[in-house]
C-alpha cells in the first residue's frame, strides 16, 4: 500500500512538474515553431499533395506559409501572456495559445490551397481537429525544449556555485588574514590616536608634570573608548567587502545528456497512443464517418499502447548510448504506429487514405520526443543533486569563513578588553600611587601599554575543546541548574579536527546555557551535540520560563547569524529549544 501511494505521488509530482514547465514562455519560442515544421510537412506533403494534386515544391511553399503564420501568432501570444508582472509559468495560457496558434496555421493553410485552386474552400471542419493534433505534438516539442531551458538554468546555476567555491576554497586563507588586518586596522585607527595623546602627555609627566591629567585621560579611554569598543566588536559585524563572493563571468554552457538511457525509460506507452490518436483525429474526421473515425483512431490507440508497452517489457535492464536510444525510440514507435494503420486496413476497419508514411513521420516525432524528454529530465536530477552538494558546500565555506571572522574580532575584543585595559589601569594606579614618577617609571608605563597593544597583531589563542567546555560549562551552573550534555563520537572528533568550529560551538553553549539559566530561570538543561552531513548539530533544550528567555537582544541572533550554517529556537510553555548548525 505505501509503494503503490509513493509511485502515485511519484507520477503526479511528474505530472505537476511537466505542466509548470508547458507553462514557461519557452514553450511559445520559435525553437518550437522550428523543430515542429519538419512533423507539420507531413500532412500537406504526403496526404493533401496525393489528395488534390500539385508539385512538391508548392506545397512545401504553402507549408512554409503556414509555419510563419505559426510563429507570428507565437510570437503575438508569448508577449501577452509572459508580460512584466506575471508569474514566469502560466501553463493554462500557454496551453490555450498553443491550440490557437496552431488553428492559425490550420486556417492559413487552408486559404493558400484555396487560393491556389487546390479546394474550394478552406474546410473548417477539418483544420479545427488537425489543430488539435497539431497542439498535440507542439506540446511535446514544447515540453522538451521547456526541460532543456530549465537544466540549462540548473546548469549555468551549478557552474556559478562551483566557481564561487573554488574562488573562495583557494582564496580562504587570505581573505581571512584581509578581514583580520581590517578589524586590526579598524581597531588601531580609533585607539592609535588617543594612545599618541596620551604617550604625550606622559612625556610631559616624565619632564615634571602634574600626573592627574594623565590619570584622567587613562580613565577616559578605558572608560569611554575601550570598553564600549570591545562590546561592539562582537556585537556588531564589521563591514568588509572581502566577504563578498565573486561574480562568475556571464556564460552560455552546454547542457549535458546522460551517458546512457535505460531503454524502458523512454518507451511511454500511455503517451505514445494518445499523441498518435490526436496525431490521427484531423484525417479521420476528413474522410471517415463518426463512427468509422471512432473504430479507427481507438483501434489505432490500442496498438499503439500494445506495441510500444511491449517493447517496453522486452527492454527490460537495457541500457543504451543516448543517441543510439532516442534513435532507436524514434524508429520503434514510428514503425508501430505504421503497422497500426496497415493492420487496421488489413482486417477491414476504414482507415484514412495516404496515412501510413505520415504515420511513419509521426510515429518518429513521437518517439524521439518523448526519449529526449526522459533523457533531459534523467540529467537534470543528477544536476540538481550535483547542485544541492555545491550549494551546501559553498554555505559550509562561506560560514566557516564568517566563525573565523567572528573568532578574530572576539579575540580582538578580548585584547582590548584585558591586556590593554589591564595595561592601562595598572598605569593609572602607578601613577595615583606615584604622584612624582620619575623617568623610569614612565618609561615602565610606555612599554607595557604598547607591549599589550603589540598584541592585536598577534590574535591566535589557545584551541577550545569541546567535550571540557562542556564539562565546565555544567560545572560552572551545578548549584543554580541540571545541566546533561552529550556528545556524539562523530561530533567530537570533527570539533577535534576543526578548532574554529569546536570555539564556535563552545560559545553558542556558553551563551545558551547561560541565557537559559539567567533569563530563563531553568532548572534543567539538556546539551546535545551530534553530527549530519558533516556538520556539527548543536540542540540545547531546557525548561525555563519561554516570556522571559533569550539571547542577549541583538548579540545572541547576530553572533548565531554569523557562525551557523542555519538556526532555529522555539520556546513554548514547556521551555525552549535552541538548535544550530555549524560547518566543519
Amino acid at each position: 500500500m505505501n509503494s503503490s501511494r509513493r509511485t502515485g505521488g511519484t507520477a503526479l509530482a511528474d505530472v505537476r512538474r511537466r505542466w509548470e514547465r508547458l507553462g514557461y514562455a519557452s514553450s511559445l519560442g520559435p525553437r518550437v515553431a522550428l523543430l515542429y515544421f519538419p512533423v507539420s510537412l507531413a500532412g500537406p506533403l504526403f496526404i493533401d499533395r496525393e489528395r488534390f494534386g500539385g508539385s512538391w515544391t508548392v506545397w512545401f511553399l504553402m507549408s512554409a506559409f503556414a509555419q510563419l503564420a505559426l510563429v507570428g501568432a507565437f510570437e503575438i501570444l508569448r508577449r501577452l501572456i509572459h508580460c512584466e508582472g506575471r508569474a514566469k509559468s502560466q501553463p493554462g495560457l500557454t496551453l490555450t495559445a498553443i491550440v490557437i496558434a496552431a488553428l492559425v496555421r490550420g486556417i492559413a493553410l487552408g486559404v493558400v490551397v484555396r487560393w491556389f485552386g487546390f479546394s474550394p474552400d478552406i474546410e473548417i471542419g477539418y483544420r479545427l481537429p488537425a489543430a488539435l493534433a497539431a497542439a498535440a505534438m507542439i506540446i511535446v516539442i514544447a515540453l522538451a525544449v521547456s526541460a532543456h531551458d530549465r537544466h540549462r538554468e540548473l546548469v549555468e546555476h551549478l557552474d556559478r556555485e562551483r566557481a564561487g567555491l573554488a574562488d573562495l576554497d583557494i582564496s580562504m586563507q587570505g581573505r581571512l588574514a584581509e578581514i583580520t588586518c581590517g578589524v586590526t586596522a579598524l581597531v588601531s585607527a580609533k585607539v592609535a590616536p588617543l594612545l599618541n595623546e596620551l604617550d604625550v602627555t606622559l612625556g610631559e609627566v616624565a619632564a615634571g608634570a602634574d600626573v592627574a591629567p594623565s590619570i584622567q585621560s587613562l580613565r577616559h579611554l578605558v572608560d569611554e573608548e575601550l570598553r564600549p569598543l570591545s562590546h561592539q566588536l562582537i556585537a556588531e559585524s564589521v563591514d568588509l567587502d572581502v566577504l563578498a563572493l565573486p561574480v562568475a563571468p556571464a556564460t552560455r554552457p552546454r547542457v549535458p545528456l546522460p551517458e546512457f538511457l535505460r531503454a524502458r525509460d523512454a518507451l511511454l506507452p500511455g503517451s505514445s497512443a494518445v499523441l498518435t490518436m490526436l496525431s490521427a483525429l484531423g484525417p479521420a474526421v476528413r474522410e471517415l464517418t463518426p463512427l468509422q473515425s471512432l473504430n479507427f483512431l481507438l483501434g489505432l490507440g490500442g496498438i499503439v499502447a500494445l506495441g510500444v508497452g511491449g517493447l517496453r517489457a522486452s527492454a527490460g535492464r537495457l541500457r543504451l548510448p543516448v543517441a543510439i536510444c532516442v534513435g532507436t525510440t524514434a524508429m520503434a514507435v514510428s514503425i508501430v504506429v505504421a503497422l497500426g494503420v496497415i493492420a487496421l486496413d488489413a482486417i477491414g476497419l476504414s482507415a484514412p487514405s495516404h496515412i501510413v508514411i505520415p504515420a511513419l513521420i509521426i510515429g518518429g516525432a513521437i518517439g524521439a520526443g518523448t526519449a529526449l524528454y526522459c533523457a533531459v529530465d534523467e540529467r537534470r536530477s543528477t544536476t540538481e543533486s550535483q547542485l544541492l552538494e555545491a550549494v551546501q558546500n559553498l554555505q559550509s565555506s562561506v560560514s566557516l569563513l564568517r566563525q573565523q571572522a567572528w573568532i578574530g574580532r572576539r579575540r580582538v575584543s578580548y585584547i582590548l578588553h584585558g591586556s590593554v585595559q589591564s595595561a592601562l589601569h595598572a598605569a593609572a594606579m602607578r601613577l595615583t600611587a606615584n604622584p612624582h614618577p620619575d623617568a623610569g617609571l614612565v618609561s615602565e608605563i610606555r612599554l607595557d601599554i604598547a607591549a599589550a597593544m603589540a598584541k592585536l597583531g598577534s590574535i591566535s589563542g589557545p584551541p577550545a575543546v569541546l567535550p571540557e567546555t562542556l564539562a565546565e560549562t555544567a560545572d560552572l551552573w551545578s548549584e543554580a541548574c541540571t545541566v546533561r550534555w552529550s556528545l556524539s563520537e562523530d561530533a567530537a572528533r570533527l570539533a577535534a579536527e576543526s578548532a574554529t568550529t569546536a570555539e564556535c560551538a563552545s560559545e553558542i553553549v556558553r551563551e545558551g546555557v547561560g541565557n537559559a539559566i539567567r533569563h530563563g530561570g531553568a532548572r534543567h538543561v539538556d546539551v546535545m551535540i551530534v553530527t549530519q552531513r558533516r556538520r556539527l548539530v548543536l540542540t540545547i533544550v531546557d525548561d525555563g520560563c519561554a516570556g522571559r528567555h533569550g539571547m542577549r537582544k541583538g548579540l545572541g541572533s547576530r553572533m548565531l547569524d554569523e557562525m551557523c550554517v542555519q538556526w532555529n529556537r522555539e520556546s513554548d510553555d514547556r521551555g525552549t529549544r535552541l538548535t544550530a548548525e555549524l560547518a566543519t
